[in-house]
């Protein structure tokens, strides 16, 4: 398939403005790309962006134009480009790093404008354990779905100390899980339950979790450290098999 026919002239023009400052954005920017890509579009994408500088001045005026007119503009110019080859998904940060106001609004725009939902959830067992304590006993996935925030379909990262009642509303919402095995261990956050979840029916994929956190963005280690973890975490040699990391 030609990528040419597929972006319209905004939308190469604003891949070409990124990849001057992302170098990760080139390959979709010379229209090579054959990934399927998912972006993220949190409340302050505005400032997330402001490094792209002062020579795109109608680039940066969509960003600084206020959040809501931003995420408009994004979700409009982005979400299934190139004939859904790209998608925009709303997205919260954490729990830990936001607040119930937002997960309201961030929950209603991705309702209104048909957009999935990206979360990191319960990572580590401070992060679960003091959720619990701001939210009334709660844990980060209960208490983001008091304000609609799994409404749409969402993607989970982390999702190490999930409790059975957390998955089964996981399941029930068809919230997919990104495993991050490597982030993971070098950070000490422990061990997900993926053969529960893969038991339950949840969809769980892969994540490096960023470089800084994973110590690179090696899918292929990825795929090993995940199959490796959960042996070691429940002592058996074939709780997750080569083929299912694969999968």
């Amino acid at each position: 398939m030609d990528n040419k026919r597929t972006f319209t002239p905004e939308q190469l023009h604003y891949l070409n403005v990124l990849s001057r400052q992302y170098p990760t954005v080139q390959s979709a920017s010379t229209e090579i790309i054959r990934l399927r890509s998912i972006l993220n579009l949190p409340k302050g994408t505005e400032h997330f962006m402001s490094d792209i500088h002062g020579e795109h001045e109608a680039f940066l005026h969509i960003l600084n134009s206020g959040s809501g007119e931003v995420k408009e503009k994004l979700t409009d110019l982005w979400h299934n480009a190139g004939n859904g080859q790209i998608l925009v998904d709303a997205s919260i940060h954490g729990e830990y790093t936001s607040n119930a106001p937002l997960w309201r609004w961030m929950a209603d725009y991705a309702r209104e404008h048909g957009l999935r939902m990206h979360v990191h959830v319960s990572e580590t067992t401070s992060e679960h354990e003091q959720a619990k304590e701001r939210n009334g006993g709660l844990t980060p996935i209960q208490a983001l779905d008091k304000y609609g925030v799994w409404e749409n379909g969402a993607i989970a990262a982390h999702c190490v100390w999930v409790s059975e009642q957390d998955r089964a509303l996981m399941r029930e919402k068809g919230v997919s899980v990104v495993h991050n095995p490597s982030s993971n261990m070098k950070l000490g956050s422990g061990f997900a339950p993926v053969p529960e979840m893969l038991d339950m029916g949840i969809n769980v994929a892969l994540g490096t979790d960023g470089a800084l956190e994973a110590g690179n963005l090696d899918l292929f280690e990825v795929m090993r450290a995940a199959a490796m973890s959960v042996r070691a975490a429940k002592n058996d040699p074939a709780a997750l098999p080569a083929s299912a990391a694969l999968m």
